[in-house]
């Protein structure tokens, strides 16, 4: 192995036992952690979150617009109906 692949393989023995103040301050901490939070957590878990966290992006887009809504269109409150079903059948996941 290379040198650089040797520091790697031991910055992650370091980080699956734990040990991770002197990585924090090598790579940061924010990134430290995030990958401390995807080895140690079920996959499907994180799956759920950043797709929560996407969405939740998502909304914020257009919170100054809610007050827009086309409460007189029927083919707008169709689709904004699919919308919602969808949104529902997500939750029950």
């Amino acid at each position: 192995m290379s040198k650089k692949s040797d520091e790697l393989v031991h910055d992650l023995i370091d980080l699956l036992n734990g040990e991770t103040a002197a990585l924090k301050e090598k790579y940061g901490e924010k990134l430290v952690d995030e990958i401390s939070e995807i080895a140690a957590t079920d996959p499907k878990v994180l799956q759920k979150k950043y797709q929560d966290e996407a969405y939740n992006a998502y909304l914020k887009k257009f919170a100054s617009t809610v007050h827009l809504w086309q409460l007189k269109d029927k083919q707008w409150l169709a689709n904004r109906k699919a919308v919602w079903e969808k949104i529902i059948a997500r939750e029950k996941e």
